[in-house]
């Protein structure tokens, strides 16, 4: 069970690095006397567009692996 939590909290980790590095998400944190807010905004057509760009990359690096074994196999 505290190997699950463990990768749990990594994963977390490294999904709020990535994402506040990559404008996945912002914090606002406004002060009214005692009060403070804090406001998370989630950028989905970022993360859309990150995810989309990183497969799109996944499969060019896998179709020249392909094409370059391919040649090795062939010769």
């Amino acid at each position: 069970m505290r190997k699950l939590l463990g990768t749990i909290t990594l994963v977390v980790i490294i999904i709020a690095i990535v994402g506040s590095k990559r404008d996945w998400f912002t914090l606002e944190r406004t002060t009214h006397g005692t009060n403070t807010e804090v406001h998370l905004r989630i950028d989905r057509d970022k993360i859309r567009e990150d995810r989309s760009n990183a497969r799109d990359m996944a499969r060019e690096l896998r179709e020249n692996l392909e094409h370059k074994l391919d040649r090795k196999t062939g010769q």
